[in-house]
């Protein structure tokens, strides 16, 4: 099967703001302006090597779910020089615990999100109700609902929507805004449910365009090719939503992190093989992935 053609999407791997992100980080270790000690507050990105290569820098992480309860008392049981502040953002209270205690803060929040998050909290001045599109659980997610000093709503699935007259009056006035990586298809249709209940509700397209052009890249790989391959974390957010998409259309879509997990019978029979990776998956697992393919 060394012919086998291998068809990779323009849009794998990092994107600018995780680019961005690493990058900044990686000059803090040996800048002698910053305060050290540096701890990150939770993985600078969903990706395993990326956290181990931060670590072999000296830069320590917090573990950090998305609670800003959780995140005051691991600030508080450390000394901390610098705070960084990861892709996925957070709520302004963290920056006010850092001034309080003296620690410098370096922001790499991905644009994108900040300007969610600024939406959110301009709707919140405005004295709106803001629905926010996206995973609960999810620290980009959690750290938008702080900026709308949690006057908001969560609304992950079209059942949410369904039911959101249980949380919001119809006669409120309303803002939806939506978590930068979800699935552009899904956020349509319950933004179509929310539109019933509320049809004079602000709705703001917070959905990161290279999101939308990495998901659309994905259907259309998947479709044309025997094999996909979905390269990323399964605690990646983005990658998981590729994942999903890539498999509603071809049965043979498999979700990898690494190379090691590949498994040669899934190309049997194949002609062509699909290749997308989320935005946190460094080119490095990529290159080595495209590799061991081509030896197959």
């Amino acid at each position: 099967m060394k012919n086998m053609e291998i068809n990779i999407s323009k849009y794998a791997g990092f994107c600018n703001g995780v680019q961005r992100a690493y990058e900044i980080v990686q000059k803090l270790a040996n800048d002698s302006q910053i305060k050290k000690p540096i701890y990150v507050l939770g993985s600078l990105v969903h990706n395993n090597d990326v956290v181990r290569n931060i670590e072999k820098l000296g830069i320590k992480k917090i573990d950090f779910s998305g609670k800003i309860s959780e995140a005051k008392k691991e600030i508080n049981k450390h000394q901390i020089g610098t705070l960084v502040i990861t892709a996925h953002g957070i709520g302004p209270e963290i920056f006010e615990v850092a001034e309080k205690k003296n620690i410098d803060i370096v922001d790499t929040t991905c644009p994108k999100v900040i300007k969610a998050q600024r939406l959110a909290e301009v709707a919140w001045k405005r004295k709106r109700k803001i629905i926010i599109i996206g995973k609960k659980k999810h620290k980009e997610t959690m750290g938008i609902l702080r900026w709308a000093r949690k006057k908001a709503v969560v609304v992950e699935t079209e059942y949410d929507a369904q039911k959101i007259y249980e949380f919001i009056s119809p006669e409120d006035k309303i803002t939806i805004v939506s978590q930068t990586t979800q699935n552009q298809n899904r956020v349509d249709k319950i933004i179509e449910k929310l539109l019933l209940k509320f049809p004079s509700a602000e709705v703001l397209d917070t959905v990161c365009e290279t999101t939308k052009n990495r998901q659309e890249e994905a259907k259309s790989l998947a479709e044309q090719n025997d094999v996909m391959l979905i390269v990323g974390s399964p605690d990646s957010s983005n990658s998981t939503e590729l994942w999903e998409i890539s498999k509603n259309v071809n049965p043979r879509s498999h979700f990898i992190e690494r190379a090691e997990q590949i498994d040669f019978e899934w190309f049997k029979d194949c002609q062509n093989v699909g290749l997308t990776a989320g935005a946190s998956t460094p080119d490095w697992v990529t290159k080595k992935i495209i590799e061991m393919i081509e030896e197959i």
